[in-house]
């Protein structure tokens, strides 16, 4: 489980780090937030649809075929996809609200955030104070934070105007089928038969981008399925040399060892 902290120049552990090359706090995650600046790359790698939350819709990426496993991963936590969530980019920062009611850039300590070593990327100057670096980490965060925040409020304005229907899945993953239930979607005859009053409520709220980018991503149902399949191939190979090994080490019980 994450463990987010406010970074501070205090800490020797949050004086610098190394970028990460995976990125195992996504390995149980099917499902990751998008905002509107990352549609056009976004909806072209993932299958989007919306999830309904206590707070309302969200645009969402649909990674996997179940709830706990997300199939643009390897094995070793390493990005398979063409496309990396922001959300996973930032990690392992993320901004935080103190008591105060003041936003912080909190790091999460699980990554295993190491102090100053060569190649790390220095946080805090002689000074204490953020470098470079670190500022641009923080209006990369609260961009993306700002972004997912407009995100919501266009999929609320879609919700608000009947727009979003419940979208059933199933993908075919070689020869089984897999349902994949809870998302939604824009009724695209609906959207097609709004006004011009709803339509220009949609644009000036920025819901008309979210609602073509989800509609035109719906072809990358066929990714999951291939991925998938991708998975079970490589399963059976690791089963196949695991087999492989014990038959390997495998002794009778004639067998004697030595050292004289």
């Amino acid at each position: 489980m994450p463990s987010f902290v406010p970074l501070q120049s205090s800490n020797p552990n949050h004086r610098a780090y190394i970028p990460p090359n995976t990125f195992p706090i996504a390995r149980n995650q099917a499902l990751a937030a998008i905002g509107r600046a990352e549609l056009p790359r976004a909806g072209h790698a993932f299958p989007l649809g919306f999830q309904r939350t206590p707070d309302g819709p969200v645009l969402v990426a649909l990674m996997g075929l179940g709830p706990e496993n997300n199939l643009f991963l390897t094995h070793d936590a390493r990005w398979a996809g063409a496309y990396v969530p922001a959300t996973y980019r930032a990690w392992p920062f993320a901004l935080g609200t103190t008591q105060d009611n003041r936003t912080v850039v909190c790091i999460d300590e699980t990554a295993g955030v190491p102090a100053e070593t060569a190649g790390a990327r220095a946080l805090f100057d002689a000074a204490d104070q953020p470098t470079a670096f670190l500022q641009e980490l923080m209006t990369f965060l609260s961009q993306s934070r700002n972004d997912l925040v407009a995100t919501r409020a266009a999929c609320a304005a879609l919700d608000s105007h009947g727009l979003l229907v419940d979208w059933p899945i199933t993908i075919n993953a070689g020869e089984t089928q897999r349902p994949i239930e809870g998302l939604l979607k824009v009724d695209e005859a609906a959207l097609n038969g709004a006004g011009a009053d709803v339509l220009d409520a949609l644009n000036k709220a920025g819901a008309l981008a979210v609602a073509y980018g989800q509609l035109l991503s719906m072809t990358n149902l066929s990714i999951l399925a291939k991925l998938a399949e991708a998975h079970a191939r490589a399963a059976e190979k690791l089963q196949e040399r695991a087999k492989d090994a014990s038959e390997m080490f495998a002794f009778d019980d004639e067998v004697q060892f030595n050292f004289d």
